[in-house]
């Protein structure tokens, strides 16, 4: 679940429980605990931890603080999100940020909906605050476990995001599906296969294994060698080959046995 990115700054994280018990003492804090164990097992840095009583005001102050004065990456809170009347949580989140990003929380719920109907009366909200993200998680250890590792792997990437680190996704996904690809990959940068090896042609293309041609064609030539064909090959049977073979020869029927290569030239002139 570590985030293994090479100089990457480590996420500040803020951590605010939202209880009147537990900010009297009368409780212990399991959830927050919880919470700062998933932060340092994610390789991220816990730089605020805070109790408060389940009142909009102080929740509130508390959030602006985070953001303005702090200026962590994120705020979790944890508490406050059901449907009891002191709880307050989503409505002070709501005040304070400048946009939502609801899929997290919809990510949470249905997460938690696998293992309790309760879950689709939470009122989690997640949003942004600058470039603060602000996730409110519930109450009991046992959620917070179970929604915050369902969402931390998106952490890192919207925080790249607020902080105007990532140009194009579309580009870095790419980069990162090119990275995962496994041995059998068409162009997998680290294998050249002889079968495209001094091909003609111009430079080869940046994710092309084969010497002097593109990855279009590269991926034609291994196909080819190793028996394998794309789609438009399929139906053609050895058969159906040579009768149209015997059509090209003037119609005299198909050459002697072994007289041509099996299977026929398919592909798109490159």
């Amino acid at each position: 679940m570590k985030e293994n990115r090479p100089n990457a700054r480590r996420i500040q994280v803020a951590v605010l429980t939202i209880s009147d018990r537990s900010s009297k003492g009368e409780r212990e804090d399991l959830s927050g605990k919880v919470i700062e164990e998933i932060v340092r097992s994610n390789g991220w840095e816990v730089a605020y931890y805070g109790v408060v009583p389940d009142d909009k005001d102080t929740i509130r102050t508390e959030l602006i603080k985070m953001e303005a004065q702090l200026k962590v990456d994120l705020v979790l809170t944890t508490g406050g999100t059901g449907l009891a009347p002191r709880d307050f949580t989503p409505e002070a989140t709501l005040e304070v940020i400048d946009r939502e990003v609801p899929g997290l929380a919809e990510a949470m719920r249905m997460e938690s909906l696998k293992k309790t109907p309760h879950a689709m009366l939470s009122r989690a909200v997640c949003g942004a605050r600058g470039k603060t993200l602000i996730v409110n998680l519930p109450g009991s250890p046992r959620a917070v476990r179970e929604c915050l590792e369902v969402i931390a792997p998106a952490i890192p990437h919207a925080q790249e995001l607020m902080q105007g680190g990532v140009s194009d996704c579309a580009t870095e996904r790419e980069a990162g599906s090119l990275q995962r690809r496994g041995k059998n990959s068409y162009c997998k940068p680290a294998r050249k296969p002889t079968g495209c090896k001094g091909m003609p042609g111009g430079d080869c293309a940046s994710n092309s294994p084969c010497p002097g041609t593109d990855a279009g064609r590269c991926f034609r030539l291994r196909h080819r060698k190793r028996g394998r064909f794309p789609a438009e090959t399929q139906g053609y049977g050895p058969g159906l080959y040579r009768k149209r073979q015997g059509k090209n020869n003037g119609g005299a029927g198909p050459g002697p046995a072994g007289s041509r290569a099996w299977p026929p030239r398919l592909y798109a002139p490159v």
